[in-house]
């Protein structure tokens, strides 16, 4: 099945970001980029220089150790960009630069074994089982400590628990790395130099692990933030400018890799300067190298979603519609909640990495959250996970509130709620109705039963601003609104507009007709954005080397039939935005539904498997 999608906002503002021609020319990655064959080649010098050095007592060891571990820890750059690709555009100098680059650093390991550990971290950022790093975060000290040193065989055991999995080529491939891993140890061990081997590359080399993997991985991601749920706040962004970003070799910027990873290390800051300013609606997490990494602060005051989960309490399931239950949310601790201000949501974490977003339904009152979810029987499964599984007494787990749909200070606003959208939008009430604003409610529903909050929309306090429309009465021939329902704009008016994307277009074509302004307007879909799409439809695929011929289903990406089929293809935020999952086509035309590529490249036959498809019933890949 395929992957669940960011956030709509968040995805959005990323789509947005790629498509900036600036950003174009950031991602073009060179044949060879000369910072890339000077990292690897200086990290070579060193370290054969050094033993050479300390070899003929020449260099005082203190000195020679330290130099190595700065070169191991470097070297891993060339490695991790060639993961991605982004070290070179020819692949197979970007895969054979990249496997030099990693014999200093995990003796045996290819750029082949490691993408795949390093894009199931992409992937399941922050997911505990199913991400290969998230142990550098979880585990608590002294233990910690001792997983960032001996990370490469943690990694081993993880992929050997999985290698029924893979590939054959590839696993094949991982067992001749791991027995090339044993042999390069124990022939050193044994051989009359173990000694210097010991001194001058295994402990450089374990304490440049552990610098690696402290600066790389650890510092770098909140515990239990997920990827896929929060693609902006799952990873940090380290304060101390150009000193602290050369001395990290620009992973002090690791949300600009995180979000778009086929970015070379050499050009971190420059997607930063271009997505800085479309990021700014939302939260960015900053840290710092060591000791405490301050957090931000929403509007309202509370610290941001990224550091740990709440643990809350369900004290009361109540019906407030037809397949709608809203669930009333306390502390287990002694803590209370966090604040919020209207519009805001919460991630719910459901189990076995299910997560999704839902609005806080009421006025914060300094010991609750309410949400209301309508349970959806055809829907991705969450609603209907959440139906079956929260009864009152139950413990869940979730984020701390968000906010990208706040209520501003205005003249005078409109409220327009279709179905269920009406969540946000009953706290925007609440705070309108006690700052006095000047405010009508607009409730949209199929019928009066099947209206969420029905009962307490008529015994609010700001009853007499709710208007109520339904799609079955006669008078309305199954339109909700009316374009007189709607004022003509004035300057200083607000529109808030939640529901079905069907609904809020009708709502916003209707808006125009009246004179208001896109500026004027503010939005926000009831459920989690979803790459462009059209009806899905079965189809073939067909990888030309070695005659293989998959059926992909209506409901399962090609990303999922290849990895099912145990053709290996990387991939990263499987969202069609990073471009990590990039296959050839021969044959057969694509339905593009990413914004990765460029025209060019679809003009050259490629597509990502992750969301594209076929048009047409056939593809054949150069697979």
């Amino acid at each position: 099945m395929q992957s669940s999608t960011y956030p709509e906002a968040e995805r959005n503002t990323l789509a947005g970001i790629m498509a900036d021609p600036a950003f174009a020319r950031i991602v073009r990655i060179p044949t060879l980029a000369w910072q890339e064959i000077g990292l690897i080649a200086g990290c070579y010098v060193v370290l054969i220089v050094g033993s050479a050095l300390a070899v003929g007592g020449w260099a005082p060891y203190p000195l020679v150790m330290l130099v190595h571990v700065l070169a191991i820890y470097a070297i891993f750059t060339p490695l991790h960009d060639a993961t991605h690709g982004a070290l070179s555009r020819h692949r197979g100098l970007n895969d054979a630069l990249g496997t030099l680059a990693a014999l200093p650093l995990f003796p045996g390991f290819t750029t082949g074994l490691y993408r795949f550990l390093h894009m199931e971290h992409h992937k399941h950022t922050g997911e505990a089982e199913a991400d290969p790093d998230e142990v550098t975060v979880a585990t608590r000290m002294p233990t910690r400590f001792l997983v960032w040193m001996f990370l490469d065989l943690y990694w081993i055991r993880w992929y050997l628990r999985r290698v029924g999995e893979r590939p054959r080529q590839e696993w094949m491939g991982a067992i001749g790395s791991v027995a090339f891993f044993l042999v390069w140890h124990i022939g050193w061990l044994l051989s009359p130099y173990a000694l210097e081997f010991v001194l001058l590359w295994l402990i450089p080399q374990r304490l440049g692990i552990t610098l690696l993997v402290y600066l790389f991985a650890s510092i770098q991601h909140p515990e239990g933030v997920h990827q896929r749920a929060q693609p902006i706040q799952a990873t940090r962004m380290m304060r101390g400018g150009p000193l602290v970003r050369w001395a990290t070799l620009s992973q002090a910027q690791h949300l600009m890799h995180h979000l778009f990873p086929t970015v070379p290390y050499y050009r971190y800051n420059d997607a930063w300067t271009v997505a800085a300013p479309r990021l700014r609606d939302h939260e960015i997490v900053w840290g710092r190298l060591f000791g405490e990494r301050p957090q931000p602060k929403h509007a309202g005051g509370t610290p941001a979603s990224d550091t740990q989960m709440l643990d809350a309490q369900v004290v009361a399931v109540e019906k407030v519609g037809e397949g709608v239950r809203a669930y009333t949310l306390a502390p287990v601790s002694a803590d209370a909640f966090p604040a919020f201000t209207p519009g805001a949501h919460i991630d719910v974490h459901l189990g076995d990495g299910i997560v999704r977003q839902y609005s806080l339904c009421e006025a914060f009152d300094g010991r609750q959250y309410r949400i209301a979810v309508k349970r959806e029987d055809h829907g991705r499964g969450g609603s209907r996970r959440l139906h079956t599984g929260w009864d009152t007494g139950a413990t869940v787990r979730i984020g701390r509130p968000r906010n990208l749909f706040a209520l501003g200070v205005h003249d005078a606003v409109v409220l327009v709620a279709g179905g269920i959208g009406i969540t946000p939008l009953l706290a925007m009430a609440d705070a309108l109705h006690q700052s006095r604003t000047p405010f009508v409610f607009h409730v949209c529903a199929r019928t009066p039963e099947g209206q969420p909050f029905g009962k307490q929309l008529q015994a609010a306090a700001y009853a007499e601003h709710v208007r109520c429309h339904y799609d079955q009465a006669p008078e309305t021939q199954n339109n909700p609104l009316r374009d007189t329902d709607l004022p003509e704009w004035t300057p200083g008016q607000a529109l808030y507009l939640c529901g079905p994307q069907g609904f809020m277009t009708h709502v916003q074509a209707m808006a125009a007709r009246r004179g208001w302004p896109a500026d004027g307007i503010f939005t926000e879909s009831f459920s989690a954005g979803s790459p462009p799409t059209g009806v899905n439809e079965a189809f073939e695929a067909v990888l030309a080397r070695s005659g293989r011929v998959l059926q992909v289903g209506a409901t399962e990406s090609l990303l999922d039939a290849l990895n099912a089929a145990h053709c290996s293809v990387p991939a990263a935020c499987t969202q069609g935005l990073c471009g990590s999952c990039v296959c050839t086509v021969l044959d057969g035309e694509v339905e593009h539904r990413d914004v990765a590529l460029t025209d060019a490249a679809r003009a050259a036959g490629q597509m990502t498997a992750c969301v594209s498809r076929a048009r047409g019933g056939r593809l054949v890949l150069d697979l």
